[in-house]
């Protein structure tokens, strides 16, 4: 990711973008960028920076290449922002949630919804598990597999097959700006269709949001929604909560034991640790 001025007519002096650049050309390269454009063709403006160009082979880029708005703002931990910005990024999202998928359907052919999805969630996970192995300290190895067991003894709670939305697939600090009117949503690599209540639990757990901006997110969720829907949301979030912190522990972990990762081994182990710990006290209960 890159930003540069582009001057044109329209921009004689100068206009801020950002150009996305594919590592490679390879057919997975190709698809990834076919897919993130057809998203943010479908949410730009609005929930995500708008496409300004793109095409799958440019000279001097070794693969696709996508030119995007810039959006001028700010980031801010989740965690310390105001409950009315907390309420606006509930909107946000809960529009985001409210799109129809049909035009999608190519793009994201599997999984399915209701317990397909939670299946295939679960064994993206189990994958990771390879990871947790020498020389990873043996206690951390036990926490890890005791914590796996504790989080999936649980029922998957059932979800109706119209419950599948598009998510952005990673609401974080980093990737919401706050911007003129409202927050904007960026890095859309993860997008995927699926239960709404996973990214719901995914912005409460990842970024450790507070009994009140819980409450303030799931206001602006609401929208016109009716109440009992916004419940069911509410109820399945609470199961995904840990299943998606323990995803992340076990992320981190990957990246701990990968020799080309770009920081040190003991920046992924600490931050998987930390998640561990949080992860624990609610598992434990």
């Amino acid at each position: 990711m890159h930003l540069v001025s582009y001057r044109g007519d329209e921009a004689p002096t100068g206009r801020a973008v950002v150009v996305r650049a594919a590592r490679s050309g390879d057919s997975g390269e190709r698809a990834s960028f076919e897919r993130e454009g057809a998203v943010l063709a479908k949410v730009s403006d609005i929930a995500g920076p708008g496409v300004l160009d793109g095409c799958l082979e440019r000279a001097g880029f070794p693969g696709p290449v996508m030119c995007l708005q810039h959006v001028e703002g700010v980031t801010r931990e989740l965690a310390s922002a105001s409950s009315p910005d907390i309420e606006r990024l509930g909107a946000l999202v809960g529009w985001l949630h409210a799109l129809p998928v049909d035009d999608l359907d190519r793009w994201f052919p599997g999984p399915g919804a209701g317990r397909e999805y939670v299946s295939w969630r679960i064994d993206l996970d189990a994958r990771k598990l390879a990871a947790v192995r020498d020389p990873l300290p043996a206690a951390v190895q036990q926490r890890l597999r005791v914590t796996w067991e504790r989080v999936h003894e649980r029922s998957a709670p059932e979800s109706d097959d119209a419950a599948r939305s598009l998510l952005h697939g990673d609401v974080a600090t980093n990737n919401v700006v706050w911007s003129a009117p409202g927050p904007v949503l960026i890095d859309w690599e993860y997008a995927r269709l699926g239960d709404p209540a996973d990214e719901v639990a995914y912005v409460f757990g990842q970024n450790d949001l507070p009994a009140s901006l819980r409450a303030a997110f799931l206001r602006g969720y609401a929208g016109s929604r009716p109440a009992e829907a916004v419940a069911a949301v509410q109820q399945r979030a609470a199961w995904w909560e840990p299943v998606n912190l323990l995803g992340s522990v076990l992320w981190w972990i990957e990246r701990w034991s990968d020799p080309g990762a770009p920081k040190a081994a003991s920046h992924y182990l600490a931050e998987a640790l930390a998640r561990l710990e949080r992860l624990e006290r609610p598992v434990s209960r």
